[in-house]
């Protein structure tokens, strides 16, 4: 009768642990919207942020990169890139992640459509999507339309969301810093 206890007991704490496990590590979607003006015409700024060579100026948590392919032309550009970047809250952790980015014309507006992989330590991955659409606002600026599907464990939402909103803080006044900048020097 003693054994049969032992592993109830047993079979319960491994289906506890399971529960905990999948709670912690159970990937959600979460979806943010972005948008903001900057002083210049779509296509320059579109341009500056389709050149991954740019990223790192404009998000300083990538700390490398590498173009593993390059294809297309003008109206349907394709890279991969492989990089890797660290939390801006805990910059001891670095992950590394693969993007494949399409970038294009879309009738009057600017496209840069991209999916990526990220993966910690090699060992848990997780997905992401973004739509960063460039358009003409007036004769000398650009609205900044950015939509980002993103997964992240259910119990690290807030942490996620947190470091996704500050890199895109990031990006955003780095970019009309940059363009403000060169403004300045015309």
């Amino acid at each position: 009768m003693q054994v049969v206890r032992f592993n109830k007991q047993n079979l319960a704490l491994i289906c506890a642990l399971a529960s905990v496990l999948y709670f912690l590590l159970h990937a959600k979607t979460q979806h943010i919207e972005l948008e903001y003006v900057v002083d210049e015409k779509a296509i320059l700024v579109w341009e500056h942020v389709a050149d991954f060579n740019n990223m790192m100026a404009l998000n300083p948590t990538i700390v490398d990169f590498d173009i593993i392919e390059d294809k297309g032309n003008y109206k349907n550009w394709q890279y991969t890139v492989h990089y890797t970047e660290h939390l801006s809250n805990f910059p001891s952790i670095k992950n590394k992640a693969v993007g494949f980015y399409t970038v294009r014309p879309d009738g009057s507006d600017f496209l840069i459509e991209s999916t990526h992989k990220t993966c910690f330590y090699n060992l848990y991955c997780l997905s992401s999507a973004s739509e960063f659409r460039f358009r003409m606002r007036g004769a000398s600026q650009t609205t900044c339309l950015e939509k980002i599907d993103f997964q992240c464990p259910y119990l690290f939402t807030k942490i996620c969301t947190s470091e996704a909103m500050h890199q895109r803080a990031m990006i955003r006044d780095k970019l009309i810093q940059f363009f403000k900048e060169n403004a300045n020097q015309a």
